[in-house]
């Protein structure tokens, strides 16, 4: 058989087929494990169908949740057994539980390599009319015939490698023309490098500071601005997103990060009351960050998807920051109800969110369900009174906390 060009001296297509698998012990381990959540899943679904009294709707989801667990534990441990990859001078066949992928070797663009916290494995890279890409396993015991099989492919992480250098080349290139040596770009690395850490300090002071809230929000605010600034003023050296593991800063997190930690703040300090100007502010301010930051980075412009996601940040920040700008402005003097609470909840998700149900009240003809930090769910009691503070809002959105009656000559002071 003919050599390829990007073939190395060690391919010898003499010595193929060969037909790799699992490790013994590998294989074992992963049958004892696919079999023990079979075997798990089979006695949760005996236990709640015979044992314990569920109503018949949670009893229907539990037993496809333990059903669904126990096909993947079975096809685990057939996968463990069955899975083989067969090497040949010119193509590769993967075999699987239920499927059989082939691969010529004239159909391969490249390979790449995969590194988790599993270990490593080899993606190999079709061209684009022959299918996905191919990952092999993590688990597969290979020999040297293996490795001379795949490094005979050529290596598409040296083309990823080498444009990356191209681009940080051009980059300093570009900084370099404007007046900045060696030393002030690796300060300008340096600080990126810290700028990230900002987001993370200021949720920990919003929470730990209290009285510090306002100094932290604002700065909060103002972040995603502070970064755009940066990318605008130091571009292309600093920007948002760009290729998987760039060596260019990235300035995504300040971006991004600010706009989740003043919609939580929003949600357990306030509510606005209406939505259509709730909605109108949101837009205002998260379209005109999403806006300045495709202005400042020409890359976002070109991928239109990363921009698409990076508004969804924007907006969420949008919501944020446009009701707390509109709390802290707000001079308006309170007008106080005092509401009997008729309920309390608590919902655990990810997180837990403590809520009072209210009275209806002002504005409001029906009861609101409302939520508040946990020390006030603490303190408060199904039958206590406490006090609604409604304000006109700064930017033209209403909004109101609920108090203690006793504390309500001191809301000035909250936001």
């Amino acid at each position: 058989m003919t050599s390829r060009p990007h073939e190395s001296p060690h391919f010898d297509a003499g010595r193929y087929p060969q037909t790799y698998a699992f490790a013994r012990s590998t294989q074992w381990f992963l049958v004892c494990a696919g079999l023990l959540v079979f075997a798990g899943c089979l006695s949760g679904a005996l236990f709640f169908g015979f044992i314990a009294d569920m109503p018949a709707p949670g009893g229907s989801v539990v037993h496809s949740l333990l059903a669904a667990f126990a096909v993947l534990g079975l096809y685990l441990a057939a996968g463990a057994r069955s899975y083989r990859v067969i090497l040949g001078a010119d193509g590769i066949d993967v075999v699987e539980v239920l499927r059989r992928r082939h691969l010529e070797r004239a159909n391969i663009v490249g390979r790449r390599r995969l590194v988790n916290p599993m270990g490593a494995a080899w993606i190999l890279v079709p061209k684009p009319e022959f299918g996905r890409k191919l990952q092999l396993s993590t688990f597969l015991e290979v020999d040297r015939d293996f490795s001379d099989w795949m490094l005979s492919l050529p290596d598409l992480d040296g083309d990823k490698k080498a444009i990356a250098g191209r681009e940080i080349r051009e980059a300093t290139d570009a900084l370099k023309a404007r007046g900045f040596d060696t030393a002030a770009i690796e300060r300008l690395r340096r600080l990126a490098t810290w700028f990230r850490f900002v987001p993370y300090a200021v949720g920990i002071g919003v929470y730990l500071l209290p009285n510090s809230y306002q100094a932290l929000t604002w700065t909060s605010v103002a972040l995603p601005w502070v970064a755009v600034a940066l990318v605008a003023r130091f571009q292309p050296f600093y920007r948002f997103g760009g290729p998987k593991k760039s060596p260019l800063p990235d300035l995504s997190l300040p971006l991004m990060i600010p706009g989740f930690l003043l919609t939580l703040q929003v949600l357990n300090s306030m509510s606005p009351v209406g939505w259509r100007p709730t909605f109108a502010l949101s837009m205002v301010f998260g379209f005109a960050l999403a806006a300045a930051t495709m202005r400042v980075d020409p890359w976002l412009r070109k991928h239109r998807g990363s921009a698409a996601l990076l508004t969804l940040f924007c907006l969420v920040y949008g919501y944020g920051a446009g009701l707390e700008v509109n709390a802290l402005l707000d001079r308006s003097p309170p007008m106080t109800y005092p509401v009997v609470v008729q309920s309390k909840r608590a919902s655990h998700g990810k997180g837990t969110s403590y809520h009072l149900g209210l009275q209806a009240w002002g504005p409001f003809h029906t009861g609101q369900d409302v939520m508040v930090p946990a020390w006030r769910y603490r303190q408060t009691r199904i039958g206590d009174t406490v006090c609604v503070a409604l304000r006109a809002g700064a930017l033209g959105v209403a909004w109101y906390t609920v108090t203690s009656c006793s504390n309500v000559r001191n809301l000035a002071s909250d936001h």
